[in-house]
């Protein structure tokens, strides 16, 4: 793999709560140079990100629109207003952070109904990606989980937000072995290095969600 090809199947991003300014200029200097699959930033920092890709000529990278981040429990009319306002600013992608409340209750048939309707709402061509937080769950949880998304019509299930904890490979493997090959997966949350990358990849991984730091030193692996 080459720094191109790993730029492909990432969504770099800065969503932490201590992002500085330099950061997310330092992270835009990178998608806009090696074209990153996707990028998000907390919402301050917005405009300038745009600015950044305007700018660079960038129509590769596309801007991940967030919903309910980072923690999901927000009312779904809230959720939705948040896809709308999202496809009116340019969102190319949605991440949508899903309510764990709904999985520690077990209420599957509320987790599933609110998935529906902000997969219908993005619209039939909009990649979306569902946030389980699998640093948050047991393996029975991540197991229905994956069951459920896969229901709703996503595109993706990902892991977790970056907030809550690191993602594992056992928690891919999990996910893989319940839904591999008709859902698509995302890791992300804790991933910093190559081998990590690439024994998530063997494990059904097509995209991965890579925080500034973890970018910069997996191209430096990469031999940037």
């Amino acid at each position: 793999m080459n720094i191109e090809e790993f730029a492909q199947i990432v969504d770099a991003t800065a969503v932490q709560f201590n992002m500085d300014e330099q950061e997310i200029i330092d992270l835009m200097d990178l998608v806009n140079k090696y074209r990153f699959k996707a990028y998000a930033v907390m919402p301050e920092f917005e405009e300038l990100a745009s600015r950044m890709i305007r700018e660079a000529g960038n129509d590769v990278s596309l801007k991940i629109g967030p919903v309910g981040f980072p923690y999901g429990t927000t009312p779904t009319e809230e959720k939705l207003a948040e896809i709308k306002k999202g496809l009116e600013n340019g969102a190319g992608e949605f991440d949508f952070t899903n309510n764990i409340e709904f999985i520690k209750k077990g209420d599957w048939d509320a987790m599933l109904k609110e998935l529906k309707q902000l997969v219908i709402a993005a619209g039939p061509n909009m990649t979306t990606k569902v946030i389980v937080e699998t640093p948050q769950l047991t393996d029975e949880e991540i197991v229905k989980a994956a069951e459920v998304v896969l229901e709703s019509g996503a595109t993706f299930i990902k892991t977790g937000t970056g907030h809550f904890g690191a993602t594992t490979l056992h928690h891919v493997q999990l996910i893989n072995e319940t839904v591999g090959g008709r859902l698509k997966i995302k890791a992300a949350s804790g991933i910093r290095d190559l081998k990590t990358v690439e024994e998530m990849m063997a494990n059904g991984v097509t995209r991965f969600g890579i925080g500034i730091r973890g970018i910069k030193g997996i191209i430096e692996e990469l031999g940037g």
